[in-house]
């Protein structure tokens, strides 16, 4: 019995506690999201202030979840990087609209949709404002 107990005390129970973290991160309307990821990645402030309609993992339709947070925002907010990256692409589709694609280097990207324009090019360095 005493060898169950040492194991249960010395056990890691950081992906249980992660894993609990995210689930329970769906419930919440945060001004402040924090991710646990690979790599301990974080993201500690929103891109836009504004009331979020649709959140990541959300039941869209019987076919889908959202991949992604969608912000009812004012018009013509300016949208903030959430981390440093390079820009990798800009385009225009029928879905998103106006959408730009940031790199972070680490294994993550952001895609920003729905813009009015877009002050960078493709290849610009970004950095995380505060």
């Amino acid at each position: 019995m005493n060898e169950g107990i040492k194991n249960a005390f010395y056990k890691d129970y950081t992906q249980q506690i992660k894993s609990f973290a995210m689930n329970k991160l769906s419930s919440f309307n945060l001004g402040s999201i924090k991710v646990f990821k690979q790599q301990e990645f974080i993201i500690d402030q929103v891109p836009i202030e504004g009331k979020i309609v649709l959140k990541f993992g959300e039941k869209i339709n019987e076919d889908n979840i959202s991949k992604g947070i969608i912000y009812e925002t004012e018009t013509s907010k300016d949208v903030k990087a959430i981390f440093d990256g390079v820009v990798e692409k800009i385009e225009a589709n029928d879905e998103y609209g106006l959408l730009i694609t940031i790199d972070h280097k680490n294994g993550y990207k952001s895609i920003f949709g729905y813009l009015d324009e877009i002050r960078l090019t493709e290849g610009e360095t970004v950095k995380k404002e505060w």
